[in-house]
């Protein structure tokens, strides 16, 4: 991150810190939580952080319009309406976003059960020290269902990535306009 903000500083170049920060927290997670190498931040592809992106902007852009019209599904009686009833099955399979959604779903799943997958088969799981790796290890006295171990990873991200790339996002606006807070910091550091 700091050779990067450095190049764009000498060439007067503009930069999205929240992009950055959002590559260098999913560059992060996956190599901490799950022993996973990434490099997103100088551009390599990361297929579960594409499709996490895409499944968090396709719900956002399916939910925010359809609201009314799923709010009032949901009345509906059984078996039509309610939550997950046949009305809004058939309104879900109708929505280009929320067909992506769901396949961006799959992906995340299938690369989920990947990453567990992988540790599990790993000749060298007693010396990893990735937070997947200790869980795997711990199967042994807790013995957690493979969808169990599934989900911890995708809660992981959910939890670790966004927060933290927002929180790093805000520190930096808050800091570039109270300059005083600034000279603080910098004089403490």
């Amino acid at each position: 991150v700091a050779r990067r903000l450095e190049a764009a500083a000498k060439s007067g170049e503009a930069v999205d810190l929240q992009a950055i920060f959002f590559c260098f927290t999913m560059d992060s997670i996956l190599q901490i939580f799950f022993g996973e190498a990434a490099n997103t931040l100088e551009g390599e592809p990361c297929v579960y952080g594409a499709a996490f992106d895409t499944a968090h902007r396709c719900m956002m852009n399916y939910s925010r319009p359809c609201v009314k019209t799923l709010t009032m599904l949901k009345h509906a009686p059984w078996p039509f309406g309610g939550v997950g009833g046949l009305f809004w099955r058939i309104h879900g399979m109708l929505n280009p976003e929320f067909c992506e959604f769901r396949k961006a779903c799959g992906t995340l799943t299938s690369e989920s059960e990947r990453l567990v997958a992988a540790c599990r088969a790993d000749p060298k799981l007693g010396e990893r020290r990735d937070l997947l790796a200790l869980f795997t290890q711990a199967e042994e006295k807790q013995h957690f269902p493979a969808d169990y171990l599934r989900d911890m990873v995708l809660n992981f991200v959910i939890a670790g990535r966004d927060t933290t790339a927002c929180l790093l996002s805000w520190m930096f606006y808050v800091l570039s306009v109270n300059p005083e807070v600034q000279h603080r910091l910098l004089a403490e550091v």
